[in-house]
Protein backbone atom coordinates (compact mmCIF):
# COMPACT_ATOMS: atom_id res chain seq x y z
CA UNK A 1 0.00 0.00 0.00
CA UNK A 2 1.27 3.45 -0.90
CA UNK A 3 2.22 5.55 2.12
CA UNK A 4 0.46 8.93 2.29
CA UNK A 5 1.71 11.99 4.11
CA UNK A 6 -0.36 13.32 7.02
CA UNK A 7 -2.34 16.49 6.29
CA UNK A 8 -1.15 19.86 7.51
CA UNK A 9 -1.69 20.16 11.23
CA UNK A 10 0.16 23.35 12.14
CA UNK A 11 0.74 26.73 10.51
CA UNK A 12 3.85 28.56 11.65
CA UNK A 13 4.13 32.28 10.93
CA UNK A 14 6.79 34.91 10.56
CA UNK A 15 6.03 38.06 12.59
CA UNK A 16 7.42 41.31 11.12
CA UNK A 17 6.08 42.04 7.67
CA UNK A 18 3.73 39.07 7.83
CA UNK A 19 1.49 39.58 10.86
CA UNK A 20 2.74 43.01 11.92
CA UNK A 21 3.28 46.11 9.79
CA UNK A 22 6.96 46.45 10.65
CA UNK A 23 7.76 48.71 7.72
CA UNK A 24 4.95 51.13 8.57
CA UNK A 25 5.78 51.16 12.27
CA UNK A 26 9.43 51.89 11.57
CA UNK A 27 8.62 54.56 8.98
CA UNK A 28 6.22 56.43 11.28
CA UNK A 29 8.55 56.16 14.29
CA UNK A 30 11.45 57.45 12.23
CA UNK A 31 9.39 60.42 11.07
CA UNK A 32 8.83 61.38 14.73
CA UNK A 33 12.48 60.82 15.58
CA UNK A 34 13.65 62.83 12.56
CA UNK A 35 11.43 65.79 13.39
CA UNK A 36 11.92 65.88 17.18
CA UNK A 37 15.34 64.44 17.99
CA UNK A 38 17.67 64.06 15.02
CA UNK A 39 19.99 67.02 14.49
CA UNK A 40 23.15 67.38 12.38
CA UNK A 41 24.68 70.53 10.80
CA UNK A 42 23.51 69.60 7.31
CA UNK A 43 20.24 67.80 7.95
CA UNK A 44 19.23 65.56 5.04
CA UNK A 45 15.72 65.28 3.68
CA UNK A 46 13.49 62.80 5.46
CA UNK A 47 13.53 60.41 2.51
CA UNK A 48 17.34 60.40 2.40
CA UNK A 49 17.41 59.95 6.18
CA UNK A 50 14.97 57.02 5.95
CA UNK A 51 17.03 55.36 3.21
CA UNK A 52 20.29 55.76 5.14
CA UNK A 53 18.73 54.57 8.40
CA UNK A 54 17.40 51.40 6.79
CA UNK A 55 20.75 50.60 5.21
CA UNK A 56 22.66 51.18 8.44
CA UNK A 57 20.10 49.53 10.72
CA UNK A 58 19.89 46.50 8.43
CA UNK A 59 23.65 46.04 8.64
CA UNK A 60 23.70 46.23 12.43
CA UNK A 61 20.67 43.99 12.83
CA UNK A 62 22.46 41.35 10.77
CA UNK A 63 25.40 41.57 13.17
CA UNK A 64 23.00 40.74 15.99
CA UNK A 65 21.40 37.90 14.03
CA UNK A 66 24.88 36.51 13.32
CA UNK A 67 25.65 36.61 17.07
CA UNK A 68 28.40 39.20 16.53
CA UNK A 69 26.77 41.93 18.64
CA UNK A 70 24.28 42.11 21.49
CA UNK A 71 20.80 43.43 20.77
CA UNK A 72 21.05 46.68 22.75
CA UNK A 73 24.66 47.11 21.66
CA UNK A 74 23.75 47.13 17.98
CA UNK A 75 20.80 49.44 18.53
CA UNK A 76 23.04 52.11 20.06
CA UNK A 77 25.86 51.48 17.57
CA UNK A 78 23.50 52.13 14.64
CA UNK A 79 22.68 55.59 16.05
CA UNK A 80 26.38 56.39 16.23
CA UNK A 81 26.90 55.06 12.69
CA UNK A 82 24.02 57.19 11.43
CA UNK A 83 25.61 60.36 12.83
CA UNK A 84 29.01 59.36 11.44
CA UNK A 85 27.34 58.95 8.05
CA UNK A 86 26.50 62.67 8.17
CA UNK A 87 29.91 63.74 9.42
CA UNK A 88 28.89 64.22 13.07
CA UNK A 89 30.06 62.60 16.27
CA UNK A 90 27.67 60.95 18.69
CA UNK A 91 29.05 59.75 22.00
CA UNK A 92 27.78 56.70 23.82
CA UNK A 93 25.66 58.65 26.31
CA UNK A 94 23.99 60.76 23.62
CA UNK A 95 23.45 57.71 21.41
CA UNK A 96 21.79 55.95 24.33
CA UNK A 97 19.38 58.86 24.85
CA UNK A 98 18.55 59.04 21.16
CA UNK A 99 18.00 55.31 20.98
CA UNK A 100 15.55 55.45 23.89
CA UNK A 101 13.63 58.25 22.15
CA UNK A 102 13.36 56.28 18.92
CA UNK A 103 12.50 53.04 20.74
CA UNK A 104 9.57 54.75 22.47
CA UNK A 105 8.24 56.05 19.14
CA UNK A 106 8.68 52.61 17.59
CA UNK A 107 6.78 50.83 20.38
CA UNK A 108 3.93 53.31 20.02
CA UNK A 109 3.53 52.33 16.36
CA UNK A 110 3.39 48.53 16.67
CA UNK A 111 0.27 47.29 14.90
CA UNK A 112 -1.04 44.21 13.14
CA UNK A 113 -2.14 44.25 9.51
CA UNK A 114 -5.91 44.49 9.08
CA UNK A 115 -6.16 40.88 7.89
CA UNK A 116 -4.08 39.38 10.72
CA UNK A 117 -6.61 39.03 13.52
CA UNK A 118 -9.56 37.74 11.45
CA UNK A 119 -7.27 35.29 9.63
CA UNK A 120 -5.78 33.91 12.86
CA UNK A 121 -9.23 33.52 14.40
CA UNK A 122 -10.38 31.50 11.42
CA UNK A 123 -7.24 29.42 10.99
CA UNK A 124 -7.00 28.58 14.69
CA UNK A 125 -10.22 26.56 14.38
CA UNK A 126 -8.48 24.14 11.99
CA UNK A 127 -4.77 24.30 12.76
CA UNK A 128 -2.34 24.62 15.62
CA UNK A 129 -0.62 28.00 15.22
CA UNK A 130 2.99 28.84 16.05
CA UNK A 131 5.61 31.47 15.31
CA UNK A 132 9.27 31.64 14.25
CA UNK A 133 10.73 35.13 14.19
CA UNK A 134 14.16 36.72 13.91
CA UNK A 135 14.87 39.28 16.61
CA UNK A 136 15.24 39.82 20.33
CA UNK A 137 13.09 37.55 22.48
CA UNK A 138 11.81 40.23 24.85
CA UNK A 139 10.97 42.68 22.08
CA UNK A 140 9.25 40.18 19.80
CA UNK A 141 7.12 38.84 22.65
CA UNK A 142 6.27 42.40 23.70
CA UNK A 143 4.98 43.01 20.17
CA UNK A 144 2.73 39.96 20.44
CA UNK A 145 1.36 41.14 23.79
CA UNK A 146 0.86 44.74 22.64
CA UNK A 147 -1.03 43.66 19.52
CA UNK A 148 -2.99 40.98 21.42
CA UNK A 149 -1.80 38.17 19.18
CA UNK A 150 0.05 36.13 21.82
CA UNK A 151 -2.91 33.87 22.82
CA UNK A 152 -3.14 32.42 19.31
CA UNK A 153 0.24 30.70 19.39
CA UNK A 154 1.02 27.31 20.90
CA UNK A 155 4.74 27.91 20.45
CA UNK A 156 6.97 30.92 19.81
CA UNK A 157 10.60 30.55 18.73
CA UNK A 158 12.72 33.72 18.60
CA UNK A 159 16.18 33.72 17.08
CA UNK A 160 17.67 35.78 19.90
CA UNK A 161 16.68 33.10 22.40
CA UNK A 162 18.02 30.10 20.50
CA UNK A 163 20.98 31.85 18.80
CA UNK A 164 19.88 30.58 15.39
CA UNK A 165 18.34 32.83 12.76
CA UNK A 166 16.28 32.23 9.65
CA UNK A 167 16.98 31.08 6.99
CA UNK A 168 19.01 28.46 8.89
CA UNK A 169 16.78 25.35 8.83
CA UNK A 170 17.93 24.54 12.36
CA UNK A 171 15.55 27.14 13.81
CA UNK A 172 12.67 25.42 12.01
CA UNK A 173 13.75 22.14 13.59
CA UNK A 174 13.50 23.77 17.03
CA UNK A 175 9.87 24.64 16.32
CA UNK A 176 9.25 21.21 14.82
CA UNK A 177 10.51 19.52 17.99
CA UNK A 178 8.48 21.83 20.23
CA UNK A 179 5.29 21.10 18.28
CA UNK A 180 5.97 17.36 18.11
CA UNK A 181 4.92 17.13 14.47
CA UNK A 182 6.61 15.72 11.34
CA UNK A 183 7.83 18.04 8.59
CA UNK A 184 4.99 16.98 6.30
CA UNK A 185 2.44 18.32 8.80
CA UNK A 186 4.01 21.79 8.98
CA UNK A 187 3.70 24.89 6.81
CA UNK A 188 5.51 28.21 7.21
CA UNK A 189 4.09 31.55 6.09
CA UNK A 190 6.33 34.57 5.60
CA UNK A 191 6.83 37.66 3.46
CA UNK A 192 10.48 37.17 2.49
CA UNK A 193 11.60 34.72 -0.16
CA UNK A 194 15.26 34.83 0.90
CA UNK A 195 14.61 34.28 4.61
CA UNK A 196 11.19 32.73 5.16
CA UNK A 197 10.59 30.64 2.05
CA UNK A 198 14.23 29.60 1.70
CA UNK A 199 14.41 28.51 5.34
CA UNK A 200 11.15 26.59 5.24
CA UNK A 201 12.18 24.76 2.08
CA UNK A 202 15.57 23.89 3.54
CA UNK A 203 13.76 22.39 6.54
CA UNK A 204 11.49 20.38 4.18
CA UNK A 205 8.36 22.24 5.31
CA UNK A 206 5.57 23.46 3.08
CA UNK A 207 6.51 27.05 2.19
CA UNK A 208 3.90 29.76 1.71
CA UNK A 209 5.02 33.16 0.45
CA UNK A 210 2.89 36.09 1.58
CA UNK A 211 3.31 38.56 -1.26
CA UNK A 212 1.55 41.60 0.22
CA UNK A 213 3.09 44.05 -2.24
CA UNK A 214 2.28 42.10 -5.40
CA UNK A 215 5.92 41.88 -6.40
CA UNK A 216 6.53 41.93 -10.17
CA UNK A 217 7.68 38.73 -11.81
CA UNK A 218 6.33 35.20 -12.22
CA UNK A 219 2.91 34.63 -10.61
CA UNK A 220 4.25 31.58 -8.80
CA UNK A 221 7.51 30.50 -7.21
CA UNK A 222 8.39 26.86 -8.02
CA UNK A 223 7.46 24.58 -5.14
CA UNK A 224 5.93 27.42 -3.13
CA UNK A 225 2.36 28.43 -2.46
CA UNK A 226 1.72 32.16 -2.92
CA UNK A 227 -0.96 34.31 -1.28
CA UNK A 228 -1.60 38.03 -1.45
CA UNK A 229 -3.16 38.33 2.00
CA UNK A 230 -3.78 36.13 5.01
CA UNK A 231 -7.54 35.90 4.51
CA UNK A 232 -7.07 33.70 1.44
CA UNK A 233 -5.12 31.06 3.36
CA UNK A 234 -8.03 29.14 4.82
CA UNK A 235 -9.67 28.46 1.46
CA UNK A 236 -6.46 27.34 -0.24
CA UNK A 237 -5.33 24.87 2.43
CA UNK A 238 -6.73 21.32 2.48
Amino acid sequence: MEKTNPPLQALVFDLDGTLLDQEGAERDALRMFYEADFSVPSKPSYHAFLRDWRNIAGDYLQRFLDNRMGFEEQRIARIQALYTNYGSECGLEKAGRLHEAYAAYYRSQWRAFDDTLPALKKLSRRFKLALITNGDGAQQRAKLERTRLAPFFADVVVSGDVKISKPDPAIFKVSEKNLGLPTTALAYIGDRLDVDVAGAKAAAWTAIWLDRKGMPGPPTVPGTLVVGNLLTLDAMLP
